[in-house]
């Protein structure tokens, strides 16, 4: 509540394609033009070289008590010359140490900060602005006796300094060595110092096997500053969906998660597979769409509350040898689904954690991702990259390869990493992280090309299967193999739902190779919001089930077939007309509006909401009959209010969204894209054009494109 001077702030930034081009950089401004000192450590680029990812470190000259600050980012040519970075061997001369204590029934085992900066380190962050180092090793005794399976990591982040007087430290304690023996639980007096001061401590905590916690601190003051990213940018970018413009309510905001303890789960359920609705299952999970719609401060805090509650279930396995995410490159015939039958065997572990993954990726959220995209925190980074090196290595060695005719032409190597024999819902949410992995694992990591090699070995596998025809599943409705219809005949629907929108998520992400399967998948949402009489009806299209086939190993070819398998005399009754509402009414157990859909479609949670995302991939596909399948959904004018909830509130984006032309918010109040006005601001710089706008009712915030592109609010903590 105080004024601040010379603050600093560092955040994570994603930019759209061509908007910051090969050869430039990023600066910043405030309100009154004066610019901001704004170092730029660049992450990821797009294909175009562009950038994609980079972590901002910005210097607030200064700021009012409770105030705020709009920063705008422009695309520049670089300063001429350069700059001393922050240096290790200025913070090794201060008296900054950060020291982890760990007191195993009176045996005490520590690692410091600062002594393992005299050796080895990683950097991750290097200007004139903060530096930051990545340390770790084995605690030990005094005596110099190494724990076999318990690490310690920092990672120190220097501000500039004469001297350097204020360091933020992120602390991380592991137990998640894949292949030495005896992984077990181990139950410990955690002691973590700053500066010789305490910073958290915790008796008798259980560190479960393959398991990690951290806690940040500063050494030094706490510049208490939070930059408050564009949503509407953000969205433009594509890294996330496009979700329809509400607002949380404040209540809501103030009751959600903002920390979680180590060792503790936090929203997610402890039992991945429960069935049922869970908080964690969609595109991005509950607590990062709330973020994403308001990036609100305590959305932030509930997002990555969550994402440090993913550290807590058994994936985390971490090769000893690399010091990285174990892979199937180093250990095509290593497995988790038969780890008797791995080569090498994984340890059986020995441990009381009541967390569990669950079977494959089924109700996986997407974990680590969103956080480590706006907070640029290396521990995100490495939480992403955990959960999808786990989807890769869980998967048995005799089907990595793919099916026996695609493993017969392409090879039966384990280290493909094809996925295909999960269930339909756990490949969509393993491409989606997959996805997110080979997109945002920074362009220099070692483990870039590895998720970017497997994402693109799945999606070749299953555009061979099915986009080409070659697999015996591949049909004319745009349908997957999915296990229960191999049971029952009784095809999922939002299983497939999930897996439609994942496939133009892909796409949106830049990957051309996934644009077969989108097309191929986007069929049958097309497919199922038919009207005429010779079609699929598209309100009864939001059911739990479907039957595509006579049997469970083969399938229509027409939509009009299925409907009269799942719906016998339901065409008698003409779609879109009050005698089907009465038709619905009459034996659906509720009263039914004029064009209304079956699946609840003002929950934003149930079937009419899931299938929504597909729909809106449908629409943003550009294939033929998309658009008119999503606007059949709004028919009705019955909405969900997805205000609380937005998970599955996602919508076509508008014409344009994307391209560095485009420079206003995501169509909001109508979720049709192209509705509205909107104006470009005059500005000497401004090089774009106005195309599409906001909803009716919409807040346009101009998002400047070209030279001028984003706006950041920086705001103290309350």
């Amino acid at each position: 509540a105080t004024t601040q001077t010379n603050g600093y702030v560092t955040f994570g930034h994603y930019f759209r394609e061509g908007d910051v081009p090969s050869g430039m950089t990023v600066g910043a401004t405030r309100s009154d033009g004066t610019a901001v000192s704004l170092q730029v450590d660049v992450k990821a680029r797009h294909a175009d070289g562009s950038l994609r990812h980079a972590i901002l470190t910005a210097l607030i000259p200064s700021l009012s008590g409770n105030g705020s600050e709009i920063l705008t980012l422009k695309a520049q040519s670089p300063s001429a010359g350069g700059s001393t970075p922050v240096g290790l061997s200025d913070l090794l001369s201060t008296s900054f140490d950060a020291v982890t204590s760990l007191n195993l029934g009176g045996t005490v085992y520590s690692a410091s900060a600062k002594a393992l900066l005299g050796g080895s380190v990683q950097t991750w962050l290097s200007g004139p602005l903060v530096s930051e180092w990545i340390v770790g090793g084995p605690v030990k005794t005094s005596g110099g006796a190494q724990h076999p399976h318990l690490m310690a990591y920092f990672h120190v982040r220097a501000y500039a300094g004469n001297p350097i007087n204020r360091v933020n430290v992120d602390m991380v304690v592991e137990n998640n060595w894949t292949f030495v023996s005896g992984p077990s639980d181990f139950t410990y007096d955690a002691t973590l110092t700053v500066g010789g001061t305490p910073v958290y401590t915790q008796t008798g905590l259980t560190h479960y096997s393959h398991a990690r916690w951290h806690q940040r601190a500063w050494w030094g003051s706490d510049p208490q500053l939070y930059a408050q990213l564009d949503k509407y940018y953000l969205r433009a970018t594509k890294a996330i969906p496009n979700y329809v413009d509400v607002t949380p309510t404040e209540s809501y905001l103030n009751s959600v998660r903002q920390s979680v303890a180590p060792m503790t789960i936090g929203d997610h359920h402890s039992y991945m597979d429960d069935t049922g609705a869970q908080d964690g299952i969609g595109p991005l999970p509950r607590w990062d769409a709330v973020y994403a719609v308001s990036t609100d401060r305590r959305a932030y805090n509930y997002m990555k509350a969550n994402a440090d509650g993913g550290a807590a279930y058994p994936i985390h396995y971490r090769d000893e040898n690399t010091k990285l995410p174990v892979t199937i490159d180093s250990y095509p015939n290593a497995m988790l689904a038969d780890p008797n039958w791995s080569t090498p065997q994984i340890p059986a572990v020995s441990s009381s954690n009541p967390n569990n993954p669950g079977s494959f990726a089924s109700h996986q959220p997407s974990i680590g991702y969103l956080a480590y995209l706006v907070t640029g925190d290396y521990w995100y980074l490495e939480e992403m990259q955990f959960w999808s090196s786990y989807n890769l290595i869980w998967v048995h060695t005799n089907s990595r390869a793919g099916s026996s005719a695609y493993s017969s032409t392409h090879g039966t190597n384990g280290s493909t990493g094809i996925f295909w024999t999960g269930t339909l819902r756990g490949q969509a949410w393993a491409y989606r992280s997959l996805g997110q992995a080979a997109q945002l694992t920074p362009d220099s990591h070692a483990l870039k090309n590895y998720f970017k090699n497997k994402l693109d070995n799945n999606l070749a596998y299953d555009t061979w299967s099915y986009a080409q025809g070659n697999g015996p599943e591949a049909n004319a409705l745009g349908a997957m193999f999915s296990i229960e219809k191999a049971g029952d005949n009784l095809y999922r629907s939002f299983y497939d739902d999930f897996f439609t929108y994942t496939m133009q998520y892909l796409v949106d992400m830049g990957n051309s190779n996934a644009v077969a399967m989108r097309d191929y998948k986007v069929k049958l949402p097309i497919g199922l919001m038919g009207m005429g009489s010779a079609e699929f009806c598209f309100q009864l299209a939001p059911a739990y089930n479907w039957i595509l086939g006579p049997s469970n190993a083969t399938y229509y070819s027409t939509f009009k077939e299925v409907y009269d398998a799942m719906w016998p005399g339901a065409a008698s009754h003409p779609c879109g007309t009050q005698d089907m509402a009465n038709y619905l009414t009459s034996t659906q157990g509720k009263t039914y509006a004029l064009n209304e859909t079956i699946g609840g479609q003002s929950d934003p949670v149930y079937y009419f909401a899931q299938l929504q995302i597909a729909l809106a991939a449908a629409g943003d596909s550009g294939v033929a009959g998309g658009a008119t399948a999503w606007a059949r959904g709004q028919l009705s004018g019955i909405k969900p209010d997805y205000s609380n909830n937005p998970t599955f509130g996602i919508v076509p984006r508008p014409p344009g969204q994307g391209s560095p032309s485009d420079n206003n918010p995501p169509d909001s109040g109508n979720d049709l894209p192209g509705s509205g006005d909107g104006s470009a601001a005059s500005d000497p710089s401004f090089s774009g054009s106005n195309s599409g706008g906001g909803g009716e009712g919409t807040l346009v915030v101009l998002i400047l494109l070209g030279a001028l592109f984003s706006r950041l609010r920086f705001n103290l903590h309350l």
